[in-house]
């Protein structure tokens, strides 16, 4: 390329990451937001240990960030993110021009990407995943420049992608591609060059030590606490947490392999993934290796296929990145075959591609200004009383208590307790020095050899049965599923509602009042703030959130009509359907609520 040329691509990268960043401000999320956000905030407000791998580049970035004078830390650190992946969209379209793929074609690639729904939606809170698709473009753009004689730029390689695997191990996976990328040119590795490309990728990978560093000055927010070298090195690798991560099913992993091909089309747009498939069949004859490379990168969404969260698409975008960059490869082949017409044919694609994908995606990411997740948190708090225990299901929950009582100082001395991390010995262990309970063997052997929805009950039990002669003990309303109810805690205790949460009782206590009971729920309800609720969304990160309230309801209506409250039963189970929640769990409303009216 020519200097001319150099220059109007990064001009055009410079716009493409304006483009996308205008995007991602419109729909930025002004509080904390879904999954992780409040959490890796909280870690950067307070320099902590974020959970596994810990994310120290990460934390520290955020906490340069907080340092902006904006009234909410959520909104300085959600503003990183969103600059974060628009630089990763910059560098994106620089490593599709030398891929090499038509200025058009780099043009299709960063705007399918940087508008899919994903990773749009993970720019616009505080995540993690907007820095790691930097790095990867950024090894993109190196490996090729490499290959393509500046073999000196591996070096550079080696040390981003140092930096990579210090901010998420996974990012090994992507050598096998990223070494195919490298040798596209025919070009042979400079062996003179393997000793400052190792001393080069360890120098990055250090970014990890701030993880140990971190831990010895014993932060506020604590992870594992690695605070020795076999500590962490068992949290960088998450190697404490990994039962609780790969137990998906075979059928679970199955669903989702098939169900990958339409994924991409509902993240990049069925336009864009037929641009792709087009893109395969011209780079298996114009450059097998990129091709190969690009396979090999799309191929590490088997490790977010295998990988067992609720939401596993985050760990796909390196895999929708590839496809993007297949998308852009497509876009080329077409517009050579367009001839005269190539202009107006570069303007259909753009509008078909990119186009459709914003359009697609637009009303999705625009739910992500809600306050959806802080009010959650807020209302949870009202709901608990000083000194309270509270067990939650999920993290998202979790991570908004966690966020309001160290940054807000609400209701501080409220302990906090996940359900799912009961598994891990490590958080057992952690418990057991403020509670006195049995080690994690006994209590695995309390559990049984069962289903994990009774084995997580079972070791609920265990901490309840210990954990309520020193406070008073609250569940939260996603951990009440329908096996629940079948479960050893509903034999040994008694769960009373009270808003959004339930109080758990020896069996054996004092019934409580009805006046009391009711009082206190209105009380709560009326104090809550519900202004987010009401709206309809479609992610579903929101939606679950909204059937913990109308969940709660639906709990407090039936408890009501267990104890014979026939009129305050119909009146909680009205309440819960006027709550947007989806039609199979209002099925079940409808149904409780006919037996009310029959009693």
């Amino acid at each position: 390329m020519t200097e001319e040329s150099n220059k109007t691509d990064a001009f055009i990268a410079s716009g493409m990451g304006l483009l996308v960043l205008s995007g991602y401000l419109i729909c930025l999320c002004h509080l904390i937001g879904p999954g992780d956000s409040a959490e890796l905030t909280l870690a950067a407000l307070k320099l902590g240990i974020a959970h596994p791998p810990g994310y120290p580049l990460f934390t520290w970035l955020g906490r340069i960030a907080t340092f902006i004078p904006l009234s909410e830390p959520a909104f300085a650190t959600n503003l990183l993110t969103a600059l974060i992946g628009a630089a990763a969209i910059s560098f994106l379209y620089l490593a599709a021009r030398i891929s090499p793929i038509s200025r058009i074609g780099s043009i299709v690639t960063s705007l399918c990407f940087g508008f899919s729904a994903t990773f749009w939606q993970n720019a616009t809170s505080h995540e993690v995943y907007t820095l790691t698709i930097l790095f990867l473009a950024l090894l993109i753009f190196f490996c090729i420049q490499s290959g393509s004689g500046r073999p000196k730029m591996a070096i550079a390689a080696a040390f981003v992608l140092g930096l990579a695997t210090s901010h998420q191990p996974t990012a090994l996976f992507w050598l096998p591609g990223l070494a195919l990328l490298s040798f596209s040119r025919q070009r042979k590795p400079g062996l003179n060059l393997i000793l400052p490309c190792i001393l080069l990728f360890l120098l990055g990978f250090s970014a990890s030590l701030g993880t140990l560093i971190r831990a010895t000055a014993r932060p506020e927010i604590n992870w594992g606490n690695p605070v020795n070298l076999s500590g962490f090195f068992r949290h960088i690798t998450g190697a404490q947490y990994n039962s609780l991560s790969f137990g998906v099913s075979k059928a679970t992993a199955r669903t989702h392999l098939f169900g990958f091909p339409l994924l991409c089309a509902s993240e990049l747009g069925i336009p864009s993934v037929l641009l792709s498939l087009t893109g395969i069949a011209t780079l298996f004859r114009r450059n097998r290796s990129s091709l190969i490379g690009f396979l090999l990168i799309l191929a590490t969404a088997l490790f977010g296929i295998c990988y067992n969260v609720p939401d596993y698409k985050p760990h796909l975008l390196p895999s929708f990145m590839a496809v993007a960059f297949l998308a852009g490869a497509g876009t080329d082949f077409i517009i050579n075959k367009s001839r005269k017409y190539w202009k107006l044919t570069a303007l259909f694609l753009i509008i078909l591609g990119p186009g459709f994908t914003i359009l697609n995606n637009l009303r999705l990411n625009l739910e992500n200004r809600t306050t959806i997740v802080h009010d959650l948190g807020i209302n949870l708090l009202a709901s608990l009383p000083a000194h309270a225990a509270f067990i939650y299901g999920s993290d998202v929950t979790g991570n908004a208590v966690q966020f309001l009582q160290a940054n807000e100082n609400t209701k501080p001395d409220v302990f906090l307790i996940s359900a799912e991390m009961l598994f891990s010995s490590t958080y057992w262990k952690t418990l057991r020095q403020k509670i006195p309970l049995p080690d994690f063997e006994t209590a695995l052997l309390r559990a049984g050899n069962r289903p994990k929805e009774q084995r997580k009950q079972r070791l609920v039990s265990v901490l309840a049965e210990h954990l309520i002669i020193l406070r008073p003990v609250y569940l939260g309303t996603g951990l009440l599923t329908p096996e629940f109810f079948q479960g050893p805690l509903v034999e040994k205790f008694q769960l009373v509602p009270l808003g959004i949460v339930n109080w758990l009782l020896p069996k054996q206590e004092t019934t409580i009042p009805k006046d009391t009971i009711l009082h206190k729920n209105q009380e709560v309800w009326n104090s809550y703030k519900l202004k987010s609720l009401r709206r309809t969304y479609r992610l579903p990160e929101f939606q679950n959130i909204q059937l913990i309230y109308a969940s709660s309801r639906n709990n407090l209506g039936m408890f009501c009509l267990e104890q014979g409250w026939h009129k305050e039963a119909l009146k909680n189970l009205n309440a819960s359907l006027s709550i947007p929640a989806p039609e199979q769990f209002k099925a079940v409303v409808r149904q409780n609520r006919q037996r009310a009216i029959s009693h």
